[in-house]
């Protein structure tokens, strides 16, 4: 397989990719609520840690972002997470670090 198409803009990778310009490889969380293609996920899972950096000590509104991210992790969509639940059955589990985007398919 040949890339076709890289961007530095990670959320525009899965709507090209449902637009029909093939697949993406994204994180999840480039991936929108009521996106219109199909999600899949890794096998084996990938999984990425997420870190956050700071020049010094965080003001009051970093640190309650921080401890947010510690608790709640990324945001995954509802149907996003639909999809990954559906295509770990055949795919072999679910991911929290990375998708592969495309377009709508059957299961869609």
């Amino acid at each position: 397989m040949e890339p076709v198409m890289r961007t530095s803009v990670t959320t525009a990778a899965p709507q090209l990719a449902a637009a029909g310009l093939g697949i993406a490889v994204c994180p999840v969380s480039a991936v929108s609520d009521g996106f219109p293609g199909a999600v899949r996920p890794f096998s084996p899972r990938w999984i990425r840690q997420l870190v956050a950096v700071t020049s010094g000590e965080p003001d009051p509104l970093v640190a309650r972002f921080i401890g947010n991210l510690r608790s709640h992790g990324v945001r995954v969509p509802r149907g996003v997470r639909a999809q990954l639940a559906e295509g770990g059955s055949s795919a072999g589990g679910s991911s929290a670090g990375g998708s592969s985007a495309g377009t709508p398919g059957p299961s869609s």
